[in-house]
């Protein structure tokens, strides 16, 4: 544990003794750790990424002003999507985000305060620590299995008594799964998201990012099969910081050299974890001609779940449509062939996502050509006795998967909202100058439960900000 030029005795200890705004690497721990662990969701649940406000009328918006419609847990946690989050929360309840936080062993939130909505971006009132920050990360590197952090291991005498037994304080919080599919999904923040600048190369990392309103923290949560470690910089009245980057150059520095000459490893997948092919914008089972024909490219993938876990229902956000050209509606039995054109679109979705441009509308859904009818059809010449009245053409050029043959229109976005904000950390360079914070950070063990970390710097926590630069 650094914090630090010791300059003299006694002195404030900002791993360890400051609370900081712990920003957006509280998503993991309140809102993505209970959603699989106990809230029936998976890394393929989608929530719609699209403008939402919290239940008290505040507006939210991705730290990146970007909405990605329907989106999957794992593509939220790799990009850091607030609005994701903040759904994914309000899906389970703030009550089982808030105990899990508990049971992860923070000692300094405050239930009347932090119980809402903005808890699982950080924005809580008296902040956290970056010891139990990261012994929270060491919980999930270690299998779910939480361990109190210590400093010593027992105390003895002259005569070699022991006076003082430190033994471990252990308790578990996450299901192993769970505690893979959490791992598995944050090494993707390493490798393609926000987190690709502390990646030294040789060893397996997963971890989070993490800033707060104005960039006035800025972290990095991260471990690998051997270590965790907290990476904190900020400063202590609280001024905003020049760069975000630097915590993570900080991470890296130190966890690269802790790493030299270890063998590699990758973290250890435990038993009952499966795959299944599933479709991207709905979570559930792809279906063939729907989901790998988006517009966009296939939205099919294969995803990990916990054994019990995986989707039994097929796609219901992908629907097969023919339009007539002519009058931009669905076809009807009357129009020619050469006007009929069939695409693939998106049922259930929000305007304003990047979803838009595909949506399968309610208008649209309930038209029906009017420029093609029975009288545009030239009729024989021969006469028939038997006249039936087909002046009102049939629609239904409309097909989804599974049983359904119309569109389902509900909206599947369920959930509330989210936070704005949000850091970059992508490209690599040391982001110093102007006024750069100094940093502050801990490290517990992975699986051992020993540890490195580093930083210099400082910061008492300010009052709860629900993090307005979460990522």
């Amino acid at each position: 544990m650094v914090s630090g030029d010791k300059t003299a005795n006694k002195t404030l200890n900002r791993a360890s003794d400051t609370t900081r705004q712990p920003g957006s690497t509280f998503k993991i721990l309140a809102a993505y750790a209970p959603a699989l662990d106990s809230g029936g969701m998976t890394l393929a649940s989608v929530e719609d990424d699209a403008p939402y406000s919290y239940t008290n009328g505040r507006s939210l918006r991705n730290y990146d002003g970007q909405y990605r419609g329907f989106t999957t847990l794992r593509e939220a946690i790799c990009h850091s999507i607030n609005i994701v989050t903040v759904k994914t929360l309000t899906d389970i309840s703030t009550d089982l985000g808030y105990s899990y936080l508990q049971n992860f062993g923070f000692t300094t939130l405050d239930a009347e305060h932090d119980n809402n909505q903005a808890l699982c971006l950080g924005g809580i009132y008296k902040g956290v620590t970056n010891l139990e920050l990261t012994a929270a990360y060491a919980t999930v590197a270690n299998g779910g299995t939480y361990t109190k952090p210590r400093f010593y291991t027992k105390i003895l005498d002259h005569d070699g008594n022991v006076l003082i037994d430190n033994t471990p304080q252990t308790h578990t919080v996450l299901k192993d799964t769970t505690a893979w599919l959490l791992t598995n999904a944050m090494e993707d923040v390493v490798t393609s998201g926000t987190g690709t600048i502390v990646n030294f190369g040789s060893m397996p990392i997963a971890g989070k990012t993490g800033t707060t309103t104005s960039d006035r923290d800025a972290l990095f949560i991260g471990y690998t099969p051997y270590y965790t470690c907290g990476v904190w910089g900020g400063y202590d009245d609280n001024s905003e910081l020049s760069s975000t980057r630097y915590p993570k150059l900080i991470w890296k520095a130190v966890m690269s050299r802790v790493h030299e000459n270890l063998e590699y490893k990758d973290f250890t997948m435990p038993s009952g974890i499966t795959s299944a092919v599933v479709c991207k914008k709905s979570g559930k089972l792809a279906v063939e001609g729907l989901c790998d024909c988006d517009p966009r490219g296939s939205m099919v993938e294969t995803e990990y779940f916990a054994t019990g876990t995986v989707p039994t229902e097929v796609c219901d956000h992908h629907v097969s449509a023919t339009i007539c050209t002519s009058s931009g509606m669905l076809a009807n039995e009357y129009c020619p062939e050469e006007t009929k054109q069939t695409g693939i679109y998106i049922v259930g979705g929000s305007e304003g996502t990047d979803d838009s441009p595909y949506l399968m509308t309610d208008e649209l859904s309930n038209s029906t050509c009017n420029v093609h009818s029975s009288s545009s059809v030239t009729q024989p010449s021969t006469p028939s006795t038997n006249t039936t009245d087909t002046s009102n053409p049939t629609s239904g050029s409309l097909t989804g998967g599974g049983d359904n043959t119309t569109p389902d229109h509900g909206n599947t976005g369920t959930g509330t909202s989210t936070n704005t904000g949000g850091d970059t950390g992508t490209n690599g360079g040391t982001g110093t100058g102007g006024n750069t914070g100094t940093g502050g950070g801990t490290g517990t063990g992975g699986n051992t439960g020993t540890g490195g970390g580093t930083g210099t710097g400082g910061g008492s926590s300010g009052t709860g900000s629900d993090g307005n630069n979460t990522n």
